[in-house]
C-alpha cells in the first residue's frame, strides 16, 4: 500500500489566492518496506494573500518567507517525487493521500499544482496520483474518540495529540512536526506499530 502523510503552511485559509509556504510529507511504500521524507519551505507566489492570522500561527514573517525557494521550483521537485510513487498513467498505480483534516491540504496541493505547473508541457493533474477519496485521520480520530469528544475543547491537531498521547505536541504548525503527530494519531487508532 502506498501511502503519502502530508501537512501544509499557508499564508491564509483559500486556496486560490493564499499560497503553501511549507511542505511536509512522510511517504510510505508498506508492499517495499520503503520510507521518503520531505520538508521544504517555499516563498509565496507573486500576489499571495498574506494573511497577519497565518504568520502569527507559523511564526513567519514576509522576510523570512522572501527568502525561501521558489515555488515553482519545488512544483517540480513535488512533480518529480510523485512521478516516483506513481505512474499517473496507470489507474490502478495510485497513493493514499492523508493528513488531519485533509480537505485543506488537498484543496491547497491541488491549486499549487495548477498555478506552478502551467509550464509543463503534459499537465499533472492530483487526481492521475493519489486514490479518491483522500483519506482523513480528523475523522478516523472523531469516531474514535466519540465517546471522550465533549471533553474536549476542540478538534485541533494540538489538542488530539494531547489528549491521546498526554504531551504537548512540539513545533506545532510546522508542517514537518505535524505530520508526524498525524502519523502517530492515525497508527495508535489504526494499532500500528511504527
Amino acid at each position: 500500500m502506498k501511502q503519502l502523510f502530508l501537512d501544509v503552511e499557508t499564508t491564509g485559509l483559500w486556496p486560490n489566492v493564499c499560497a503553501i509556504t511549507q511542505i511536509g510529507y512522510i511517504y510510505k511504500d508498506t508492499s517495499l518496506g520503503t520510507t521518503d521524507k520531505w520538508n521544504v519551505k517555499m516563498r509565496p507566489h507573486q500576489d499571495a494573500k498574506i494573511e497577519d492570522k497565518a504568520l502569527e500561527v507559523t511564526g513567519e514573517t514576509p522576510e523570512t518567507l522572501a527568502t525561501y525557494k521558489d515555488p515553482k521550483e519545488v512544483a517540480d521537485e513535488f512533480v518529480r517525487r510523485i512521478n516516483a510513487m506513481a505512474n499517473p498513467y496507470d489507474k490502478k498505480d495510485k497513493v493514499f493521500f492523508i493528513g488531519y483534516n485533509v480537505r485543506f491540504d488537498e484543496d491547497f496541493i491541488r491549486a499549487f499544482l495548477k498555478r506552478h505547473t502551467q509550464h509543463r508541457t503534459k499537465p499533472v493533474w492530483f487526481g492521475s496520483y493519489f486514490w479518491t477519496p483522500s483519506l482523513c485521520v480528523m475523522n478516523l480520530a472523531a469516531y474514535a474518540l466519540t465517546a471522550e469528544r465533549k471533553t474536549l475543547p476542540n478538534f485541533k491537531l494540538t489538542t488530539v495529540y494531547k489528549h491521546m498521547f498526554d504531551k504537548d505536541l512540539a513545533d506545532a504548525h510546522d508542517a514537518f512536526a505535524d505530520i508526524e503527530a498525524t502519523i502517530a494519531i492515525h497508527n495508535k487508532i489504526c494499532k500500528i506499530d511504527a
